[in-house]
């Protein structure tokens, strides 16, 4: 990986009682996609709400229970400083609302199977649930700076998906704003520059 050397050079001039600064700097032309994926950051970004306030499906509630109820109960949040002893419950209204049951009986699903699949979503909803009231779960922050430009996303749930597809999706914005100021991004994946070029034909097509 080639580091970019930077160069900078100040001038000074008189114009009659003033002195002007003038500060150059001199860049390489090219620069490494390397270079600008290993400036994309993956971080938790504290400032996304939480799912089920703008995700439909994630409706639930929070109620409290006793000590012994707790070891028999399924959906418990781990215990902090805060709280004690607390449960989720998904009602049948939320998952009426949801519309699984319906869904799988409109393609043809008998009513036990349809019965089974609704059970299924709401264990699986409580899962994902538990795993962000438990702090397993966060949304993650993909940003980038690089030579004055800048490309950001927010609001990620999979970390997976943040650190692999989308911190290319960053990197490639930034390359693609250095191309449009005159830099040759160099050694950016074959299958990246095609993306990159279906994306540049659609913006020409489009105006």
């Amino acid at each position: 990986m080639t580091k970019m050397a930077t160069e900078i050079v100040k001038k000074m001039r008189r114009e009659g009682n003033k002195v002007i600064e003038t500060t150059i700097i001199i860049r390489s032309a090219v620069v490494e996609y390397a270079d600008i994926l290993e400036a994309v950051e993956v971080k938790p970004d504290d400032e996304s709400d939480a799912p089920w306030d703008n995700c439909d499906g994630l409706e639930h509630d929070i109620t409290s229970i006793g000590h012994e109820d707790e070891r028999q109960a399924r959906g418990v949040i781990r215990r902090d400083r805060d709280y004690h002893n607390r449960r989720i419950i998904i009602t049948k209204d939320q998952t009426e609302h949801w519309g699984v049951r319906q869904f799988a009986r409109d393609r043809g699903a008998t009513k036990q199977v349809a019965f089974e699949l609704a059970a299924r979503n709401v264990q699986t909803t409580i899962d994902y649930l538990l795993e962000w009231y438990n702090g397993e779960r966060c949304h993650w922050f993909v940003v980038c700076e690089f030579l004055d430009e800048y490309a950001s996303c927010g609001g990620i749930d999979d970390y997976k998906y943040a650190s692999g597809e989308m911190k290319h999706e960053i990197a490639g914005e930034v390359a693609d704003d250095l191309e449009q100021k005159g830099y040759t991004v160099r050694g950016i994946p074959k299958e990246k520059k095609r993306a990159y070029n279906s994306k540049v034909n659609d913006q020409n097509w489009t105006g």
